[in-house]
């Protein structure tokens, strides 16, 4: 027999001896005798490979447990510190994962509650912002319509003063032509014409003024022909001719006083 798989055999059935355990429902003292040839030993040998292979996975999957049962023990005592503050028992698992269910239900309720909150106090917040500005457009709205107000309030009262004034001076414009009218017929009843005009006048007046003084020279010069030794023809002459030049003007005086007082 090859030599691992006998040593492999005596010590599985020494194993299973030890352990009381029994293979194939059969108690054996020592490796039960059987044919020793090449299949035989093939056979042998991949039962015995298959049975290393399948310690150690065993050991594996024992080492794994082991593993599992650390983490399960930590995990197991981080559940207790968690929920020791809810007041749920760790031991009756179950229930109390689904009252932290409920809790977490509600927990996330009041969660979205608080986030529906949230929003709608932040969309407050934006509301009252707009009504802020809107109040401010409004006030800046009223004061420009009471600007208008004032405004319109003034023009309407210069606009009345300036009716008022319109029609005075129409009025006035009225009263002036039957006051034109009124004259123009008393001129035409007097014979008005443009040269007893004021500008006229005052060139009459002129003219008067200065045939005075041209007068009043005459009436010197007679005085001192008179005073003279008379050349009796001469002095005749002379006379005569300074009393017709003194009528002259005695005449263009007369008629210039009657024009003037006849206007």
């Amino acid at each position: 027999m090859n030599v691992p798989v006998e040593d492999w055999l005596n010590g599985l059935f020494t194993s299973q001896k030890t352990h009381n355990t029994p293979i194939k429902k059969h108690n054996f003292n020592d490796v039960p005798s059987f044919e020793k040839n090449k299949v035989t030993n093939e056979i042998l040998c991949d039962l015995r490979d298959a049975n290393l292979s399948a310690d150690l996975q065993a050991k594996e999957e024992i080492k794994v447990m082991r593993t599992l049962i650390k983490e399960h023990v930590a995990e197991t005592s981080r559940l207790t510190n968690i929920l020791h503050p809810l007041k749920l028992d760790v031991m009756n698992l179950p229930e109390e994962l689904k009252k932290l269910v409920e809790i977490i239900s509600l927990a996330n309720q009041q969660a979205c509650e608080l986030e529906e909150t949230t929003e709608i106090s932040i969309k407050l917040t934006d509301i009252s912002e707009n009504q802020t500005r809107a109040l401010q457009r409004l006030q800046n709205l009223e004061k420009v319509q009471e600007s208008l107000h004032q405004m319109s309030l003034a023009d309407n009262h210069e606009q009345l003063t300036r009716k008022k004034e319109t029609e005075f001076l129409s009025k006035k414009i009225g009263e002036y032509a039957g006051h034109v009218r009124h004259l123009e017929r008393k001129l035409e009843a007097v014979d008005y014409t443009p040269d007893i005009g004021h500008g006229s006048l005052q060139k009459r007046s002129k003219e008067l003024t200065s045939a005075i003084e041209k007068l009043s020279q005459l009436r010197s010069k007679l005085d001192i022909y008179s005073d003279l030794t008379p050349d009796l023809n001469l002095a005749k002459i002379q006379v005569q001719n300074a009393k017709d030049e003194l009528m002259q003007l005695e005449s263009l005086i007369t008629d210039n006083i009657s024009n003037i007082n006849s206007n």
